[in-house]
């Protein structure tokens, strides 16, 4: 039987397209990048303006610090080591920057390389222990965490505003890149640069392969010849000096020493709403070149941080555009002496000065034929000048370029017991317009005037005033009303004014009350350090201000003084935010008490002061939902020297 042949069996292969294989190394970068893209296509969908340059630049101007804490942490990781100490050597950083600038005054061309020194030595010291006594890094650097922590605590228990304009100056500064508007900031084109300089050390340098070849076997690595107990110590000196350097990156970006207790809090502020809000947050804290923000704990843009961010931001335009406006019917200035119910005029070529001379100041208006000629201001109040009045008018004449022969109408505590002549209080019955026609002579100058002071009396109650009687006078010679008039100050005065006359007069001591409670006592450890300029306006922490106005609501002004130390004491409020609560405690007292005692809640206040009180109660007024409005307190003071000098000459006359 004959095998039959068979035919070789062929195999024809068709060659396959190449796949596109990503290599195992970039994987964790590949999905890090997927899910960035993932979550910045949601937050444009579901925020407007969030697709925008500048808000991914806000990214890395936000993190700059925790990009330069990560460099430290990959060479650490690179190594087969860990380092926990991180977050408490950026705290201890921002808290010796804090507390040698603000409360020992160095300049921080000193601070900010000792403070890198002094990380890299913490990093170096963690390193020496870890290598030399073959300890656990776990170990080490959870127990420097808790050293640095507690290092803390010895400079300060509460966080340090630093208000150096330094600070000011470079957390401000802006390199504008792509156009639009959208920039960089100084600290985010730092945390690039070390990131560029890492990326060339790790895979450029000797000492970066080294790190790779000890984190993959340490002990293979040293049977090479490598130099791995060098370079661990190094490893760890270099997550000390990046931490150190985050610290400092941290405090320009907020201008704070921050307790640790927030060292991972990070810096969430205006996330997801576009960059028009993050830069009129950011022109909010720094204005006036001080910056006294703290980090936020939280990062998400949940409901209520937007609307407290738009509330911020609507109070910054408020304040920037309508600080203090005018009452329609006030733009005419009355100077005519028939306005105020008296007859006659000013003399032509008449000469009078204005003096509102109180306790421990002195200003001075100078009329020549019935306009306004000069001003000046001094410290020469009354108790300066006692006894030696006549010398001490005299001299202020002379500066004024005034004739020694003027008429001189003076108001305030010159009248008082304690003054140069005691001149009785008028009843406060009387009108209003009255007063000028009760001008009292200085014994011995037949052309210097004291005008009295007015008492108010009803039961049991009694209330006095000297001087802000000259300001009702000439904001009804401006703008003639009933109603209610607060004249704040030391001691603020209400007014509640009928027919022209006082019908009730309430004296609040609440400027006196805060200097003294924020300078002595328990509340006073509680202040920051004065700054001067926007950083001690209470309406920068307008929330604490706020929260302060309401618990004025509640009664009991004494307990609720010590509520204040309790808030910070218990977390519940911010050392930096203790004189804003504080200032709208007792300004709130105020209008709840006026409150009480009949303002109605319709009645729209007439505040006559100076810009920066009457900003303080116009925005307690905004709280608790009433009308306030403001007179310009100069234009107000003119108009009455205007009147009572016109009154004098007539009387002279």
């Amino acid at each position: 039987m004959s095998a039959l042949p068979t035919q070789a069996s062929t195999e024809v292969r068709i060659p396959r397209a190449p796949r596109l294989r990503l290599a195992p190394q970039h994987i964790p970068v590949a999905a890090t990048i997927t899910l960035f893209v993932a979550m910045a296509t949601f937050g444009s969908i579901a925020y407007d303006g969030f697709f925008s340059p500048q808000v991914f630049l806000n990214l890395l101007i936000d993190n700059a610090f925790v990009c330069i804490v990560a460099v430290g942490m990959t060479f650490v990781i690179l190594s087969g080591g860990i380092d926990l100490s991180v977050g408490s050597v950026i705290a201890l950083a921002t808290m010796i920057s804090a507390s040698l600038v603000e409360q020992h005054g160095w300049p921080p061309g000193i601070v900010i390389p000792l403070v890198l020194v002094l990380g890299a030595g913490f990093g170096t010291t963690m390193g020496l222990l870890i290598e030399r006594f073959r300890l656990q890094p776990f170990i080490v650097t959870l127990a420097g965490m808790f050293l640095a922590r507690g290092l803390c605590y010895l400079i300060s228990i509460d966080s340090i505003s630093i208000t150096h304009e330094f600070y000011a100056w470079a957390g401000q500064w802006r390199l504008p890149v792509w156009g639009g508007g959208a920039s960089l900031s100084l600290s985010a084109l730092l945390a690039l640069a070390v990131v560029a300089v890492a990326a060339f050390v790790a895979h450029g340098t000797q000492f970066g392969r080294t790190v790779y070849a000890i984190g993959g076997n340490a002990h293979s690595a040293m049977l090479m010849g490598l130099p791995v107990a060098r370079t661990t110590v190094q490893v760890y000196a270099l997550s000390g000096l990046c931490s150190a350097l985050a610290g400092v990156v941290f405090t320009v970006l907020h201008a704070v020493g921050l307790r640790p207790a927030c060292h991972g809090a990070g810096a969430g502020r205006d996330r997801g709403r576009g960059d028009r809000r993050h830069a009129a947050q950011r022109r909010r804290r720094l204005r006036a070149g001080h910056a006294v923000r703290r980090a936020h704990p939280r990062h998400d843009p949940d409901a209520h941080h937007v609307r407290r961010l738009a509330e911020l931001v609507v109070d910054a335009h408020r304040d920037r555009c309508a600080a203090v406006h005018l009452l329609p019917a006030a733009a005419p200035v009355r100077d005519r002496p028939e306005d105020l119910g008296m007859s006659g005029a000013a003399p032509a070529g008449a000469h009078w000065v204005g003096i509102d001379w109180g306790t421990t100041h002195r200003r001075a208006w100078y009329f020549a034929g019935g306009e306004l000629a000069g001003r000046y201001a001094d410290d020469q109040g009354v108790l300066a000048c006692a006894p030696r009045f006549a010398e001490s008018l005299r001299e202020l004449l002379q500066r004024l370029s005034a004739p020694a022969d003027s008429t001189v109408v003076m108001a305030g505590m010159v009248g008082s017991a304690t003054g140069w002549q005691e001149v009785p209080y008028l009843e406060a019955g009387q009108p209003v317009t009255a007063w000028a026609r009760q001008l009292v002579p200085v014994a011995g100058a037949a052309r210097w005037f004291i005008v009295p002071g007015c008492c108010w009396q009803q039961g049991d109650e009694v209330d006095v005033m000297r001087g802000e009687e000259t300001q009702l006078l000439g904001a009804w010679s401006w703008a003639p009303r009933d109603g209610w008039y607060l004249l704040p100050g030391t001691h603020s005065k209400w007014v509640q004014l009928r027919d022209g006359r006082v019908v009730q007069l309430r004296t609040c001591m609440s400027g006196e009350l805060y200097a003294l409670l924020s300078r002595h006592g328990t509340l006073a450890s509680l202040m920051p350090p004065a700054a001067g300029g926007r950083a001690d306006d209470p309406l920068v922490h307008a929330q604490a201000f706020a929260q302060g106005v309401h618990a004025a609501g509640r009664g009991g002004l004494s307990r609720e003084l010590f509520g204040c130390r309790a808030r910070v004491v218990t977390g519940r409020l911010r050392r930096e935010e203790a004189g804003a609560y504080l200032s709208g405690l007792l300004l709130g007292t105020e209008w709840h008490e006026a409150l009480a005692h009949g303002l109605p809640r319709d009645a729209a206040v007439c505040v006559i002061g100076c810009p920066a009180l009457s900003r303080l109660h116009l925005r307690c007024a905004q709280v608790l939902g009433l009308e306030a409005v403001a007179l310009d307190a100069d234009a107000v003071q003119v108009a009455a020297w205007r009147a009572l000098g016109a009154r004098a000459m007539e009387t002279q006359a």
